[in-house]
């Protein structure tokens, strides 16, 4: 894509003008051949060949940082400060942008999904370094939600949502995307997509496999959660296998309301998909239930 080859010359530059032998010389590029991919299996692609550029506190700085979700501020990146002095935290920064391995605007740092993704594969101690991230943005004051007027309002909720996650936390994360997240991503701003990015963490065993929770009520509203807004997204055949497993959780429990309207959602989507005998059996059941529930 267009946004990794500028990244790849961004990557190239930056090993241009840090070269040991030959700084800033052009020729430096000739040891680089940039490829049609970023990364892969060729043992010095670009972004390798500039990662293994840097020493090692370097390397463990951006690997810290890549374990942020959304651009960070500088309060937020020093709460993982690995130097013993800012200083070198700021020095260490501006190498990593002369690189082109961190980009900053007025505010705010962040790094290419690309070189994210690198650089967390490499990041130890994960739990660790998201509890801290959580343990800070729990401190963050809430909003008030009437003065919240787009997604990026919620910056601050979803990255503590982001590390209550990756900390392990699922139940407390699952609390926390219900209780500060659903209304205003679900029926305010119509979020489909980044309601499923953030649930899809809920499901570290697949989609194929209920999220890990506790409490069944909370997989099956995880479950539905998930399969409404891929419905909404215009992605209904991903819908169709949450909402059965959705209202299989619901009828173990016995829970006839709510099996009911669980397959009121499936025939929905399954009329949507075309498929009309599964949605004429899904109308019946809910017919027969919504009956015997009066």
């Amino acid at each position: 894509t267009r946004r990794s080859s500028d990244l790849a010359l961004r990557l190239l530059a930056g090993v241009i003008v840090k070269d040991h032998r030959k700084p800033r010389d052009i020729a430096v590029a000739g040891r680089h051949p940039i490829s049609k991919e970023l990364i892969g299996k060729a043992k010095h692609h670009i972004l390798q060949v500039a990662y293994d550029a840097l020493d090692k506190p370097k390397r463990d700085l951006l690997n810290l940082l890549a374990a942020f979700r959304n651009p960070m501020s500088h309060d937020a990146l020093a709460v993982l400060n690995p130097f013993a002095i800012e200083e070198e935290l700021d020095d260490s920064l501006d190498d990593l942008i002369d690189r082109g391995l961190l980009f900053r605007s007025e505010t705010h740092y962040d790094l290419h999904p690309v070189v994210r993704q690198h650089a967390y594969d490499r990041l130890t101690d994960k739990s660790n370094v998201h509890s801290r991230l959580r343990d800070y943005f729990a401190k963050v004051p809430p909003r008030d939600k009437d003065k919240i007027e787009s997604v990026d309002d919620l910056a601050p909720v979803i990255e503590l949502y982001h590390h209550t996650l990756r900390a392990g936390q699922y139940d407390e994360a699952c609390d926390l995307f219900y209780d500060r997240l659903h209304n205003p991503l679900y029926y305010r701003f119509g979020a489909y997509q980044l309601i499923i990015d953030l649930l899809r963490g809920l499901f570290p065993g697949g989609e194929d496999q209920p999220p890990r929770l506790k409490n069944e009520s909370d997989q099956s509203w995880a479950l539905n959660e998930m399969a409404n807004s891929y419905s909404l997204s215009g992605q209904s055949i991903r819908a169709v296998p949450l909402f059965r497993m959705a209202t299989a959780i619901y009828e173990k429990a016995g829970d006839k309301n709510n099996v009911a309207s669980g397959r009121s959602n499936l025939a929905n989507t399954q009329l949507i998909l075309g498929q009309f005998h599964d949605a004429d059996r899904s109308l019946r059941k809910q017919i027969e239930l919504t009956r015997e529930i009066q």
